[in-house]
């Protein structure tokens, strides 16, 4: 007989993969590019050369090349698999902790769920965070109930993994400690094994830490200076990119303290819906304090691996309501995710010609701009002498043409052209100008000079 529940868990994940499969064959943009510089670079200890990033990812990817010699589409379909295993560990927790049909609407809406999707074949760790994220919970948990030695060993491992991966993994951590100190505040013996767990958790990090420390990139307000100040706005956006819209976000909230207030004990899922919820708001609220007190290190994207959390916590409150009018608010609760979710600071998932055309299109500017890099990722840490840059006109048909047999042309050459894009105002006095793009060693970057070369 066909176990329906199962058939349905199967059908999803077919549908999750064809889904995330559209665009993997688009070129490596921005930091995909240095992953892959850092991936094919002959040092081994390029592993360590961003004082951004901790070395996890980097060290996956470098053994991938070593290996089995990927080229982008290999990265591209680990970070897919990673993504599709994301949701596999959040099914499987919450089939353990509840039942299968909370874990399949669970693993619905990961499979619709827009952050995942874009990041589904990413060239970055985010995929992997997001991976991290229900092996992390399921293991906390069943290290602070069921207190087993191997289960403290699992805890500590993927810990370690965890935070050598991505510094707000550090937040995520450090919550789960003071959470598991509480849960376990009646057992002596078990919170010390907690706290020596969490302290070879720590110890793994110091290594990263010391290094950043050491060049300064901690309390360097220059460091990452891209990254904005806080404020609101900031704030609303990373909002929008957690709960899928401000709307969702009241939903969240409300749901949450109608389930807290409910007249029944710490029900399993009163515990559930208090962590998810907890780690959530807790980890938004240290990460703006530390912002205020170091330097800006918020931007959407650093949010990723809470996406599973919130899923599982959307999933036990679409499960715990069964009336009708229940019903109808989660529906439009879930409609206002998908229109709400924002998604500003990352690369469009459609092809690059797109993106060029919108910019001209949106803009008063007279030309654009397109920067393209042909030279081989090992050689990237040189600087950016060979830049090829053309100029084309707003004529938008025109545009469409020239812009699309260019890349062809640089892409037919060389398949891993890095190719950016900048909007330039002509100068009026000067209408015949050319532009020339150089390197700039001081600066670390490529900028324009207008000659009449």
């Amino acid at each position: 007989m066909i176990n329906i529940e199962m058939a349905l868990f199967y059908i999803i994940i077919i549908f999750s993969c064809l889904l995330r499969l559209q665009g993997i064959e688009n070129i490596a943009l921005g930091d995909e590019v240095y992953s892959l510089y850092i991936a094919k670079n002959p040092l081994f200890s390029s592993i360590f050369y961003d004082f951004g990033n901790p070395f996890f990812y980097f060290l996956i990817i470098k053994l991938e090349y070593l290996i089995f010699h990927f080229n982008t589409l290999g990265f591209k379909l680990t970070s897919l698999i990673f993504n599709i295993g994301a949701m596999i560990g959040l099914w499987y927790f919450l089939k353990k902790k509840f039942n299968i049909n909370i874990a399949n609407i669970a693993l619905f809406l990961s499979s619709i769920n827009l952050i995942m999707i874009y990041f589904s074949h990413e060239i970055r760790c985010y995929s992997f965070c997001m991976f991290l994220s229900p092996l992390l919970f399921y293991f906390f948990f069943q290290t602070i109930q069921k207190r087993k030695n191997v289960y403290y060993f699992i805890y500590a491992l993927l810990g370690i993994i965890a935070i050598n991966t991505h510094y707000y993994e550090a937040i995520f951590l450090f919550l789960n400690f003071i959470f598991g100190i509480f849960y376990l505040k009646k057992r002596k013996k078990d919170i010390l094994k907690f706290i020596l767990t969490n302290s070879l958790i720590l110890l793994s990090f110091m290594p990263f830490f010391i290094l950043v420390s050491y060049k300064g990139a901690i309390l360097d307000k220059g460091f990452n200076s891209w990254l904005e100040d806080i404020s609101f706005p900031l704030i609303k956006r990373q909002v929008e990119f957690i709960f899928g819209g401000i709307i969702s976000f009241i939903f969240s909230v409300v749901f949450f303290f109608i389930t807290l207030f409910k007249k029944t004990k710490l029900s399993k899922t009163k515990l559930f819906c208090l962590y998810f919820f907890y780690v959530i708001i807790f980890t938004l609220f240290l990460s703006i304090i530390l912002s205020y007190i170091i330097r800006p290190m918020i931007t959407e994207r650093y949010f990723c691996f809470l996406i599973p959390i919130f899923i599982a916590y959307l999933s036990i409150i679409f499960a715990s309501y069964k009336n009708k009018f229940y019903i109808g608010l989660f529906l439009i609760w879930l409609v206002s995710i998908q229109y709400g979710t924002k998604i500003t600071d990352m690369r469009p998932m459609y092809k690059l010609e797109n993106k060029i055309f919108d910019m001209v299109e949106n803009n008063e500017h007279n030309y654009v701009i397109i920067r393209i890099i042909t030279k081989s990722y090992l050689d990237i840490s040189k600087g950016y002498e060979n830049i090829n840059v053309t100029t084309f006109p707003v004529n938008k048909n025109e545009l469409q043409k020239n812009v699309q047999n260019k890349i062809s042309e640089i892409l037919l050459n060389d398949k891993q052209a890095i190719i950016y894009t900048t909007l330039l105002k002509p100068d009026k006095s000067n209408p015949d100008a050319k532009y020339t793009c150089y390197y700039d060693k001081k600066t670390d970057l490529c900028l324009f000079k207008i000659t009449n070369k």
